[in-house]
């Protein structure tokens, strides 16, 4: 069990790794009303910038239910946000 949620974990900071990587791919930042035929170009590393993102959002998510199991189990509960 102990493992599972350490590698819960260890799913923040490869979450925050994957979301910076997802906005690296070039095209991200182009505006389609200043350059029409450079964004149509870059479309499809925009599509895989959003599916790397969600890929990192869903890690985010892991990692999140990871910490508040470790919070709730532990001598911090109170962090936890439960009453």
């Amino acid at each position: 069990m102990q493992n599972r949620v350490r590698l819960g974990i260890l799913a923040l900071p490869i979450s925050g790794a994957i979301g910076i990587v997802s906005v690296l791919p070039p095209g991200v930042f182009i505006d389609p009303a200043v350059d029409p035929a450079g964004f149509a170009q870059a479309s499809s590393t925009i599509g895989l910038g959003n599916m790397i993102g969600i890929v990192s959002l869903v890690l985010l998510l892991v990692g999140a239910q990871s910490l508040y199991s470790i919070l709730v189990d532990g001598s911090a509960g109170r962090w936890a946000l439960q009453e």
